[in-house]
């Protein structure tokens, strides 16, 4: 009767820490995507203060984020003041260029761990259009 009053403990204590563990997790997860959602949505800002400027995106691409699959905390915004070194991921996934700033647009590529708001967990992308 005690080895089972033991064992019956020791399970709930390893349900309540698989609980707390589970859940830590996925604060975090929500903490990465909420911080990796400001990058972007503060990179589409410079953008759109990029392209006021000089109605064109092609000016952050110069001496930065030129080349397909850069990062974009390499693209160059010091025409807007802005320091494109914040613009990088929280976690282990990237920030990337997926079509170079032109003359009409841009692309980058970012992932969400978690379903975040009305995006969907997966691949993303911020265009001048938004993101999508």
């Amino acid at each position: 009767m005690q080895r089972l009053l033991v064992t019956v403990i020791a399970g709930v204590v390893v349900l309540i820490t698989a609980a707390f563990i589970y859940a830590f997790s996925y604060q975090r997860s929500l903490q990465r995507d909420a911080a990796r959602l400001d990058a972007i949505r503060q990179a589409e800002v410079a953008f759109q203060k990029v392209y006021l400027q000089s109605g064109s995106y092609q000016a952050v691409a110069k001496d930065g984020c030129g080349t397909v699959g850069a990062e974009l905390s390499s693209c160059n915004f010091s025409s807007v003041s802005v320091d494109a070194s914040d613009f990088r991921d929280p976690g282990r996934s990237r920030m990337t260029i997926t079509n170079i700033p032109n003359q009409d647009g841009y692309e980058v590529t970012f992932t969400l761990g978690r379903k975040y708001g009305n995006l969907a967990k997966g691949v993303h992308t911020l265009t001048e259009q938004g993101v999508q």
